[in-house]
């Protein structure tokens, strides 16, 4: 999916994968207000390569998935930023 664009809370949390890999709860939390979607948004970039996820052990309930940037992502993030610096 080259040369796509995200959306605004795309490039929201592409930004904060940027910074480091985190877990969906956090990033929940970040983005306060988006509430259970930043789980859709995050499935919709896992789908277009955008971002990856790993099981890590520990915490409640066994684990949680821990979300990182890929190198598409970092492309798609910098496409966005270019987009509205130009405006």
């Amino acid at each position: 999916m080259n040369g796509l664009i995200p959306t605004e809370a795309q490039a929201s949390l592409l930004a904060a994968l940027e910074r480091c890999p985190t877990h969906g709860y956090l990033l929940r939390k970040k983005l306060s207000g988006r509430g259970r979607g930043v789980y859709v948004l995050l499935a919709r970039m896992m789908k277009r390569g955008w971002v990856a996820r790993e099981h890590a052990p520990g915490g409640p309930g066994g684990g949680r998935w821990v979300y990182g940037l890929m190198p598409e992502g970092l492309l798609a993030l910098r496409r966005y930023r270019a987009a509205f610096a130009a405006v």
